[in-house]
């Protein structure tokens, strides 16, 4: 995982109102899944957002576009097809959006081997969503991507812990010397 100052994290999570965040979400759920992780993807988390965005801005041009149209007691039939629609996508947010970070907060765990539980992951998101400042937990889940840095390998690859050097003597094996017992051994007639 990628060393990121966690000041700065949490930083820019408040100073851009939360859209640093999302690019954060993005970039670790990428460098998580390079490392054997399973999260769904990040459009999966984004598409009730950007459907009800889309939906509301439908609806309130088809009102405006419409408005010296009709009388106070009349609004066009198309406006309630698309509010209906950005509601059902509202609606559809939480469940999603809770799914998403589930599966996130699994794969912080895999990645901190455990040292990060879902639980407290989970918990913590959960925690800092309903007092308002989101842009916390990413410092600490980033805290903890620091802290555990290099010790989840990548696929393929033997684990090693960051503040263990590699040797030479760990990247070379020299051949097995044979013993002087093997030899005589191997220079005994064998009876059969």
């Amino acid at each position: 995982m990628k060393q990121r100052n966690i000041a700065l994290v949490i930083l820019y999570g408040f100073i851009t109102l939360g859209i640093y965040d999302l690019v954060w979400l993005y970039k670790t759920r990428n460098e998580m899944v390079a490392r054997g992780a399973n999260i769904p993807q990040f459009l999966f988390l984004m598409a009730p957002v950007i459907i009800f965005g889309a939906t509301c801005a439908i609806g309130f041009i088809t009102l405006m576009g419409s408005a010296g149209n009709f009388s106070d007691d009349y609004v066009p039939a198309s406006f309630f097809v698309f509010m209906g629609v950005a509601i059902l996508a509202l609606l559809a947010t939480l469940p999603i959006t809770l799914y998403w970070m589930y599966k996130y907060s699994e794969a912080v765990e895999y990645i901190t081997n455990k040292q990060t539980t879902l639980g407290v992951s989970f918990g913590l998101w959960i925690l800092f969503q309903a007092i308002g400042f989101p842009f916390i937990w990413n410092g600490l889940i980033q805290d903890s991507f620091n802290k555990h840095t290099d010790t989840q390998p990548v696929e393929g690859q033997a684990s090693r812990p960051a503040s263990q050097p590699v040797s030479i003597r760990d990247q070379v094996t020299p051949p097995p010397v044979p013993s002087a017992i093997d030899d005589q051994d191997s220079s005994k007639p064998t009876a059969g």
